[in-house]
Order: C-alpha cells, then sequence, then structure tokens
C-alpha cells in the first residue's frame, strides 16, 4: 500500500511497488554421488527492472529525490551460487 502513514514534517508519501525475482537451484548429487553435498543456484533478481525505494530507508526532505535519497533499489542482476554443505 505504499508509505502512507508519514509525518510530514521528515517524510514523503511513496507509491507501492512489487519486485519479481526467480531462482532455479539443482542439487548437483542427482548427476553424481560424488558431488552429494553440493547445490548450485541461478537466480534474476528484479526481473522487470522496476524502479522502487525501500520505504523504511531514511530519506532528508531538504533535498530533490535522486538515486540516493531515498536510496534506490538495484535493477535487474543475475547471479550464480555454490553451495557445499559440510
Amino acid at each position: 500500500m505504499g508509505k502512507n502513514r508519514i509525518d510530514n514534517t521528515q517524510e514523503r508519501k511513496s507509491r507501492s511497488y512489487t519486485m519479481s525475482d526467480i531462482y532455479i537451484s539443482t542439487h548437483l548429487g542427482y548427476f553424481d554421488s560424488e558431488f552429494k553435498n553440493m547445490w548450485i543456484t541461478f537466480g534474476v533478481e528484479n526481473l522487470f527492472n522496476t524502479k522502487g525505494r525501500n520505504p523504511s530507508v531514511a530519506e532528508d526532505i531538504k533535498y530533490s529525490k535522486t538515486i540516493s535519497n531515498p536510496l534506490m533499489e538495484p535493477g535487474t542482476n543475475a547471479f550464480l551460487k555454490f553451495a557445499y554443505n559440510y
């Protein structure tokens, strides 16, 4: 619902937004028993490159909105993660 319970002396109203993430993970032990404790994960975060600002981040209303006032969430990014359960 956005940021609507605000103190006008310290905050500005903000709109709501939705960010979509997708993750694909596989257990490498499925392919070979020597890899029984290994996992690999691929993910894409902020799939649709939504512009959003975290409503819990402080904003200085004395200054105009910029990329860091309040801090803007990062754009689309992809990652590859390797995990080993020991």
